[in-house]
């Protein structure tokens, strides 16, 4: 168990990896993939002189899309709509720094202004979509408080009764009864 180390938390669960786990080449290929589709093809390159120069840098790269892959996959199971608002704020990430690049590369005045007009629409939208899903968040934690202050004051209520049970638990009079 010693090489178990907590490396994130997510929804309320541990996930824990080994410190030098090494990925398969498939589940390299399928990172790279997510990582080429949500960033670009110039983050690959720059993965890929990564790669050659610091390898373990690479390697946290890696890590570090593999886990925001777990984090979309799990969301895609628990909130569909909060999933596809996920991946529209990752494409338009990417968007935005490939118009950076094209910034970089345009030649006048004209096309630059156009440029960044564009950037300017894709980080608004950017923007708005990761306020909604912030709001979405935080709705859900506003009910989940809801929910916790209504259990604590049905414990308040019941709060003889349950010690009651407990300290029958404790004592296990009923032993026999038991399966």
């Amino acid at each position: 168990m010693r090489w178990l180390i907590p490396t994130m938390m997510v929804a309320g669960l541990l996930v824990a990896q080994p410190p030098n786990e090494i990925l398969s080449e498939q589940k390299r290929e399928e990172i790279m993939e997510f990582i080429e589709k949500y960033a670009g093809p110039e983050r690959i390159r720059r993965l890929n002189e990564l790669r050659l120069r610091k390898p373990e840098e690479y390697r946290r790269h890696l890590k570090r899309a593999m886990m925001r892959k777990r984090d979309l996959e799990r969301l895609k199971e628990k909130e569909p709509e909060l999933y596809e608002k996920s991946l529209q704020i990752l494409e338009l990430r990417r968007e935005s720094f490939e118009l950076v690049e094209k910034y970089k590369d345009a030649e006048t005045d004209k096309e630059k202004e156009k440029i960044k007009t564009e950037l300017s629409r894709v980080v608004s939208e950017q923007f708005d979509l990761r306020e909604e899903v912030r709001g979405a968040r935080i709705k859900r934690l506003e009910e989940k408080i809801t929910r916790l202050k209504e259990e604590l004051a049905e414990r308040k209520k019941n709060r003889d009764e349950i010690i009651e049970r407990r300290i029958d638990e404790l004592i296990d009079e009923n032993d026999y009864m038991r399966w």
